[in-house]
């Protein structure tokens, strides 16, 4: 994970050292968590790195603008983005039910889904919290 102690020149050099001595015929997987708190150095000094082929890169960001342009050229942007709220029904309706609440109406469900703005962790957080007071409502414990 990248942050304000491992983000330049030492983070570059563990980088360069595993990469470049990775055996002939096998590959190597980075995972750069929060990379774009990379410094500007470490970022421009890795697309050298990046170019060794036994190397597959993957970079975790919310902040595609701070990445430098040559780093994005050597790079597949994958976007994730938000689910509108009738794509988690599924979800809610598997809580819905581990949680033991009957006879939902899913569409009350859309304003506690639009709130979080795609937050996964937020989304799950509230329909189970919803599941609980359900219980309670119904006379039942929470679990």
């Amino acid at each position: 994970q990248i942050g304000p102690s491992n983000n330049g020149v030492a983070l570059f050099n563990r980088l360069h050292n595993i990469a470049g001595n990775i055996p002939f015929g096998l590959f190597q997987s980075f995972v750069l968590d929060e990379a774009d708190l990379m410094t500007s150095t470490c970022m421009a000094a890795l697309k050298g790195v990046m170019n060794i082929p036994e190397t597959i890169w993957i970079f975790c960001t919310n902040h595609l603008g701070a990445f430098d342009p040559a780093v994005k050229n050597r790079s597949h942007v994958i976007e994730f983005n938000a689910a509108p709220a009738d794509r988690w029904e599924p979800l809610a309706r598997r809580i819905m039910r581990d949680f033991g609440v009957p006879n939902i109406d899913y569409t009350a469900l859309t304003p506690v889904i639009d709130s979080h703005n795609g937050s996964a962790r937020g989304i799950v957080n509230d329909l189970i919290e919803f599941a609980q007071q359900r219980r309670v409502h119904l006379g039942l414990p929470r679990l």
